[in-house]
């Protein structure tokens, strides 16, 4: 019979807890249920009195479902125990909640442990013992269990068990709704997100076809405004400095659009949305304009959205450069109506209104100016054979890092050309001496000038700005030394090159015939100018580059060396202080030292003691050749050979090739 019994109640138990897990699992988005799915089971299967569920949250615990008591005890203590306070150790959940422990009252009468409010609670319910069963997740507290008898003696510990089972399972539920809304958002937000960018990609699609014309990137705008923010109304308005302007519209009726339109252009006022947001280049949300303080509608302007069943009011301006260029405004028919993602929704609107309206300028100015490019289209055709010119002179100037001879060439003959001259020259100052170290077409001056103002390089060098000879005989007087009338040059101009405001070099052209140079062939020459003294800067520059490179290469094997003999010696003077009583190590340290800084193929140290030479230490080449040269040792030092020469001389002795240097004894060079 007790097997019987054990078994029915076991099975009873798993019954409730499946129970349980079955509105869980039709409770997704409500805890409510399981809640008191659980109090239902509590009462059932421990023969309760009273059963509770107790949700802890923000610090204040509350109750959220009750079962049995004296009738109508539930809804008294809900009364109190459901507004959320904060728990205390007077009564069990509190204590449970606080302790993170199961309480356990085995008399409520007796145990004067209680706080007399849980006294009078426990009396008022009718029970005298009572359980309360922490729901933890992990170790935070997020409820309570109660169970309660009108008979004193407790629960027993499988009771509390399946307390504790039934409060994990409360816990499962509270997560599962915790995750099922957090769910439900993010999927709004998703929506909402979604929606927002398939608007935002409308407009811009619109703005993309549309490049000469704003209005429709303006009705796309307002319509879906409106559309996402659940809007009643809206408009976009343009501001021209000094008048709004409404260009666009959306949820007027007839009647309300031809009011609408009646109002506009018109200056701007504080005592509007539209003009209130142009004045404060800022956002204008309103909660409630029947209640709003801080601005002043007009009587109109308030029966107006009054009629519209307007409320709530949102204004963003478009913004060209911190410059109010329009307005949009939305109304609302519910107070407090638009969210702060409302507010960054219409001002990307907004960005894209002004990028529309900067496009559409943009393209109108590109038209202009296509216009004016094609009236000026020889111009340009000039202006590009001179860019090519210099974009080739520059290519020789990077392909010719080490040498300026190409460079100059290449201006010479560009020079000649473009000026359509018979010659040009490039000379270099040296000294107190101008020579050609370039030239194009016919010879028209001697290789080497004297630096003097009696001729057009020598004055452009002194004078450190472009000579210009617009007529060589009405101007023979002013340069007494020059040879262009030899050559038949009547129109010369020479520009200086210059660095650091220092002539370094000049440019020269000539024509036969009297004909002026343009200022536009005079700064084409400058140009060269420039670029010649770039490719002479280049040429100095790499040329010092690569000196100091050689000299840090030299520094750094230096450095290197040095720093390899250093740590040598550290290492020797560690063997030193290292073996106090021992010189063999140091020996040993002193050849390999010696080894590797040198690169040597072997290496040896010989002491002598008394006239006998010993070997005190050898690096290893091969254990044969190791074996053949200690069997010299000790050696007399009255045998010929490098060793005994150095240590009768007292001075070092470099053999250069041990075949041929006569020092070297047989037994050293076997």
């Amino acid at each position: 019979m007790r097997l019987f019994n054990e078994t029915k109640e076991a099975l009873e138990q798993q019954v409730a807890t499946g129970e349980i897990l079955r509105v869980i699992a039709s409770s997704p988005a409500e805890v409510l249920p399981v809640f008191e799915a659980i109090a239902d089971s509590a009462m059932r299967l421990f023969s309760a009195w009273a059963a509770a569920v107790f949700r802890y949250e923000g610090q204040l615990i509350s109750m959220a479902a009750a079962r049995g008591g004296l009738p109508g005890s539930a809804d008294a203590v809900m009364a109190h125990l459901q507004v959320p306070h904060a728990p205390t150790e007077e009564r069990p959940e509190g204590r449970a909640v606080l302790t993170r422990t199961i309480q356990h009252v085995v008399d409520v009468d007796n145990d004067m442990s209680w706080g007399p409010r849980y006294r009078e609670d426990a009396r008022a319910r009718g029970f005298r013992s009572y359980v309360a069963v922490p729901m933890l997740r992990g170790e935070v507290v997020v409820g309570v269990i109660t169970v309660s008898r009108q008979r004193v003696g407790g629960f027993a510990p499988d009771e509390i068990a399946l307390l504790q089972t039934f409060a994990d399972q409360a816990v499962i539920a509270i997560e599962n709704v915790r995750l099922f809304t957090e769910l439900q958002v993010r999927n709004h937000d998703l929506h909402e997100a979604l929606e927002q960018q398939t608007a935002t990609s409308e407009i811009l699609r619109v703005i993309s076809t549309s490049p000469t014309d704003v209005q429709p990137v303006f009705d796309s705008i307002v319509r879906n405004a409106v559309r996402l923010c659940d809007a009643l109304h809206g408009g976009v308005y343009r501001f021209d400095g000094r008048l709004l302007h409404a260009v666009a519209n959306a949820g007027y009726t007839d009647e309300q659009l031809e009011h609408w339109r009646r109002q506009f252009p018109r200056p701007v006022s504080a005592e509007d949305l539209s003009g209130r947001t142009v004045l404060t280049r800022g956002v204008v949300r309103i909660a409630d304009h029947e209640s709003e303080t801080g601005m002043r509608f007009s009587p109109e302007i308030r029966a107006n959205l009054r009629a519209r069943g307007t409320r709530s009011l949102l204004s963003v301006p478009m913004l060209r450069q911190n410059e109010v260029i329009g307005v949009i405004s939305l109304g609302h028919g519910q107070v407090d109506a638009f969210s702060d993602s409302h507010v960054a929704l219409l001002q990307t609107f907004a960005d894209q209104a002004v990028i529309a309206i900067e496009n559409v300028r943009l393209f109108t100015e590109l038209q202009e100016n296509n216009r004016a490019l094609t009236d000026a289209h020889a111009q340009m055709s000039e202006a590009l054979e001179r860019q090519t010119a210099t974009s080739e002179i520059l290519r020789v100037i990077s392909r010719s890092p080490t040498d300026t001879q190409p460079v100059f060439d290449t201006i010479a003959a560009r020079a000649a050309r473009l000026c359509v001259a018979r010659d040009a020259q490039v000379l270099r100052v040296e000294g107190d001496q101008l020579r050609l170290v370039a030239a194009y077409g016919s010879a028209s001056m001697p290789s080497i000038r004297s630096i003097s103002r009696g001729h057009a390089v020598g004055r452009a060098v002194i004078d450190r700005q472009p000579i210009h000879v617009r007529d060589m005989a009405e101007a023979i007087r002013e340069f007494p030394e020059t040879s262009a009338p030899q050559h038949g040059v009547q129109s010369v101009v020479a520009i200086p090159l210059m660095r650091n405001d220092v002539a370094v070099g000049v440019i020269r052209v000539s024509r036969t015939q009297v004909q002026p140079f343009t200022e536009q062939q005079i700064a084409l020459l400058q140009t060269f100018a420039d670029q010649a003294v770039i490719a002479i800067e280049n040429v100095r520059l790499f040329t010092e580059l690569q000196q100091n490179n050689e000299a840090l290469t030299r520094a750094h094997a230096q450095v290197t060396e040095t720093l390899e003999q250093q740590t040598a010696t550290s290492e020797i003077l560690r063997a030193i202080s290292s073996s106090p009583t021992d010189v063999q190590p140091v020996f040993d340290a002193i050849v390999h030292s010696a080894l590797r800084l040198l690169h040597g193929h072997s290496a040896s140290l010989i002491q002598l003691s008394g006239d006998q030479l010993h070997l005190s230490a050898l690096t290893s080449v091969t254990p044969e050749s190791d074996d053949t040269f200690r069997a010299n040792f000790p050696l007399p030092m009255t045998s010929a050979g490098v060793v005994t020469h150095a240590i009768r001389t007292g001075r070092h002795h470099v053999v250069a090739d041990t075949e041929s240097d006569p020092l070297v004894s047989a037994i050293m060079r076997q």
